[in-house]
């Protein structure tokens, strides 16, 4: 199935990709960010916040941003 995905690690280009049916937001995370830690985003799909098990489905929109910004609260 194919999902739409807007990634601030890679400059927040959206873009197209193909992933196994039924694969969940943790499966996402750690095949397409290994190494990353997945407690350092804020993972949405379709404009709504996730949990890690939520199965993603065809065409929907995936957003990963990071959890603070850089010098937030500083």
């Amino acid at each position: 199935m194919r999902i739409n995905v807007n990634d601030s690690d890679t400059g927040g280009m959206t873009g197209s990709t193909h992933v196994s049916d039924s694969i969940t937001v943790k499966g996402y995370f750690a095949q397409y960010k290994p190494g990353k830690n997945m407690g350092n985003y804020r993972i949405r799909v379709n404009e709504r916040e996730v949990d890690a098990n939520y199965c993603l489905t065809d065409g929907c929109r995936v957003t990963i941003s990071p959890g603070k910004l850089a010098g937030a609260g500083e």
